[in-house]
């Protein structure tokens, strides 16, 4: 399974980039000082990519491949409460949680 969003996702709370690894054979993202250092560094902030592909799919009318999210995704911040997918065409996706998107 690809790292489709590599280099792009940064964790709200350390800054770091947040790195992307299989778990449960899903393809999540996690932030790096936690995967590193545990929870004395961070908190354990963690995205599926299923989910940022399925929201790109639907405002792009396609699955993206890794060199459209190249072309299209300037950075997608994470913390507990919501996700920013900001694009470079100037517009935020933003997922949260109290409307249910994730």
């Amino acid at each position: 399974m690809t790292i489709l969003f590599s280099g792009k996702l940064i964790c709200q709370y350390c800054k770091k980039r947040m790195r992307g690894k299989l778990a449960r054979k899903k393809r999540i993202y996690v932030c790096s000082s936690w995967s590193n250092y545990g929870k004395d560094a961070c908190i354990q902030n963690k995205v599926e990519q299923d989910l940022l592909v399925e929201c790109l799919s639907l405002r792009y009318g396609k699955i993206l491949s890794k060199e459209d999210v190249e072309l299209l995704v300037e950075k997608i911040i994470v913390t507990e409460e919501e996700i920013r997918i900001k694009l470079y065409e100037g517009d935020d996706i933003i997922l949260n949680e109290k409307f249910g998107s994730f």
